[in-house]
């Protein structure tokens, strides 16, 4: 809902500052907003971690998430998960590329590849 509101009014946020000091300062994201943005980074930074039934069980909840959501909160849930499929995304590359093998079976990013495509054919076919 908070998600909702800010994507509503992002121009208000966006436009909104604060003089400090004779210094143009933006105002802070709502804290709903900050929760919501360290969800998705933790989610990214544990997504290597997890055994490759785990995911598989943590993405089809993203995607039964998706087709219960109702339309005006849909696109908000949307680029959530977008967001938290590219930081996983992300961080398993930093692992991978680092030399370690945290991703316990190696399939990481080519899975989350299919989950990328997965989910962008369920956005097309929604809007």
């Amino acid at each position: 809902m908070v998600v909702t509101l800010f994507m509503q009014n992002m121009n208000y946020y966006l436009n909104e500052f604060n003089v400090i000091q004779g210094v143009l300062v933006p105002v802070p994201l709502p804290l709903g907003v900050s929760v919501i943005d360290a969800a998705i980074e933790l989610f990214g930074l544990l997504y290597p971690h997890i055994s490759a039934k785990h995911r598989t069980q943590l993405i089809e909840h993203f995607l039964e998430c998706l087709k219960v959501t109702k339309y005006n909160r849909k696109e908000a849930v949307l680029i959530n998960i977008f967001c938290g499929v590219l930081c996983a995304m992300k961080h398993v590359r930093r692992f991978n590329s680092s030399g370690s093998s945290v991703s316990k079976d190696g399939k990481g990013c080519d899975e989350l590849k299919i989950i990328a495509q997965q989910l962008v054919l369920v956005s097309i076919s929604s809007s």
